[in-house]
């Protein structure tokens, strides 16, 4: 199944930090690890760039088109359009940021980011109210700061298999990640070097690609 998931980093006091979360032990995929925001690509993010009403997939959101993203995924525009879609909304349902801008051209700052916190569960149960959530707000998609890392798949021996594009952003300076209790059950701002203590000390696990 086609997958995004976004490794969220800002320069924290001790230099730079990644945001990292523990998903439910629970989850039917990857119980208890400790993972970067991200999910599957669903079926409304392959129209996710017309949320904007004008109906033209290369201007709701900011950012090169989907041919430069299908050409770097080789994969078709289409499906590279859902792939970045995807990156966006998974962004937003896990970790609260929103990459997104209003008409102005104004990045969506704290007040309204906060206000929209509570769309985040509507999103988690359905991709639709991402689009309904842009549309209300007049937003389209900030993904010009969007880059693309890496590419992994579930080897074949796993039940569940994702193809999965890595990307990485620098967070918004005015807006705070914090962990979705739906599915997650913890969160926190993290140097890359401690990250790998805590594996070796087995204090936390995590998936190759992570």
């Amino acid at each position: 199944r086609p997958a995004a998931t976004v490794m969220l980093v800002r320069d924290g006091a001790p230099g730079i930090e990644v945001f990292l979360m523990r998903r439910t032990m629970s989850m039917a995929f990857a119980g208890g690890m400790t993972v970067f925001p991200g999910g599957g690509v669903d079926e409304r993010d392959y129209d996710l760039f017309v949320a904007s009403g004008d109906g033209d997939a290369d201007i709701a959101w900011t950012g090169p088109d989907r041919t430069w993203w299908a050409e770097r995924f080789r994969v078709d525009p289409v499906l590279a359009g859902a792939l970045v879609c995807a990156a966006a909304r998974e962004t937003f349902e896990e970790s609260g940021v929103l990459l997104a801008r209003d008409r102005t051209g104004a990045r969506c700052g704290a007040e309204r980011t906060v206000r929209l916190q509570v769309e985040r569960a509507a999103v988690a149960g359905d991709a639709t109210a991402f689009v309904a959530l842009l549309e209300r707000e007049d937003l389209y998609l900030d993904l010009a700061p969007l880059v693309y890392w890496s590419h992994w798949i579930t080897p074949s021996l796993e039940p569940k298999r994702f193809d999965t594009r890595f990307f990485a952003i620098a967070v918004p300076p005015d807006q705070a990640a914090s962990a979705d209790r739906s599915e997650l059950t913890e969160h926190a701002w993290v140097r890359p070097a401690r990250v790998h203590e805590a594996i070796e000390r087995r204090e936390i696990r995590v998936v190759p690609p992570t």
